[in-house]
């Protein structure tokens, strides 16, 4: 993990401090001592909290969300509503020449587009006999 990726977790782990199990807020105030002496105790702080499953949680998504507001490609944010997953192959396609008018299939449900040459209604490939 860079520097980069922890980017301010010390300052953000500090308001955990007095809400942590008794033994991890104790090591995580020796850390932010040091850290007030000028010390960067940071990749200590990602060590510390990755022991634990639910500080490591609160890690991860501290991370991310900096890495989002930071511009990172690194962070993911799902596109909004519910779409699914159309593989690659599927195609409209003209039932009066499959061959030269075609479109892609860009999500599952969207209305059938309309065959520019021949003004009907385009079927999904997989579904045309022949």
């Amino acid at each position: 993990m860079s520097k980069k990726e922890i980017g301010n977790i010390p300052q953000i782990a500090l308001d955990l401090v007095g809400h942590l199990p008794k033994a991890l807020d104790d090591a995580l105030k020796m850390l932010m001592k040091r850290a007030e002496g000028g010390e960067d105790v940071a990749i200590e702080i990602v060590d510390l909290f990755s022991k634990h499953k639910i500080t490591r949680n609160w890690l991860k998504e501290q991370i991310n969300n900096q890495s989002i507001e930071m511009g990172s490609s690194s962070g993911f944010s799902p596109l909004a509503g519910n779409s699914r997953f159309v593989p690659p192959t599927q195609r409209w396609v003209c039932t009066k020449n499959l061959a030269e008018h075609w479109m892609m299939v860009i999500q599952e449900g969207e209305p059938a587009p309309m065959c520019v040459v021949h003004k009907i209604e385009m079927v999904r490939e997989n579904k045309v006999k022949g």
